[in-house]
């Protein structure tokens, strides 16, 4: 039998704190049922405005669904603006359908400035393409991924990433 965190709250006798632990508890039991289990390898689209998995197909769980993204898959295009001189994100996500959306952060004019994009509940993180254009502004959609000015550099991480989690 599959252990859900309704089945455990609608044990206790109290309704009122039912609610209450589902508040608290509910952000960490989504963030156990969507894991990575292999780097995506984020890459540069060559040519594109895009990025790319890279050749190696991906892994994950997704609202406790096994889901792949394969290698060379292009990921979805690159919405907003990064000043020139910031530093800012673009984190990929994956459901439980296998669907890959982007979310962008918030720019900072160092690379501990940047704030990460919110985690969507029930989605894995798949990775991130952190720029800092050097020579113009990155426009998403229109400037190369892979310019040399972007300074593009493919982010990973394996198991429950929540960058907004902070103790």
């Amino acid at each position: 039998m599959v252990e859900t965190l309704s089945r455990l709250l609608n044990a206790l006798s109290i309704r009122r704190d039912v609610n209450v632990y589902r508040l608290v508890l509910a952000p960490t039991v989504d963030l156990q049922s969507c894991q990575s289990f292999i780097s995506a390898t984020i890459v540069p689209s060559v040519g594109a405005v895009t990025a790319k998995v890279g050749a190696v197909d991906w892994y994950g769980i997704a609202s406790g669904v096994l889901v792949k993204v394969a290698g060379t898959t292009v990921l979805p295009a690159l919405v907003g603006t990064i000043l020139i001189n910031t530093f800012n994100v673009y984190a990929y996500y994956v459901d439980s359908a296998g669907v890959v959306t982007s979310q962008m952060g918030v720019a900072g004019a160092t690379l501990a400035g940047v704030k990460w994009p919110t985690r969507p509940t029930g989605k894995a993180y798949l990775g991130a393409s952190l720029f800092n254009p050097t020579t113009g502004s990155f426009i998403g959609g229109t400037t190369l991924a892979d310019a040399a000015n972007t300074n593009h550099v493919g982010l990973n991480a394996l198991g429950g990433f929540d960058q907004t989690s902070l103790v």
